[in-house]
């Protein structure tokens, strides 16, 4: 994500990733995710998002 036309959105991202555990990756994709999805009707749908890259084996 470009955040940089918008620094206060920069500081908040990185503030909140260096306030998670050690899934912040994850976290952080599943957050943005939430963002950037508003028809998901499971976390499992949010999972399909081009900004959740995780993949389970």
């Amino acid at each position: 994500m470009e955040t940089k036309q918008y620094p206060q959105l920069e500081e908040f991202r990185q503030a909140l990733y260096a306030n998670l555990d050690d899934a912040a990756d994850a976290t952080f994709e599943l957050i943005d995710a939430l963002a950037s999805q508003t028809t998901a009707r499971s976390p499992v749908e949010l999972s399909l998002e081009a900004v959740f890259r995780r993949e389970y084996s």
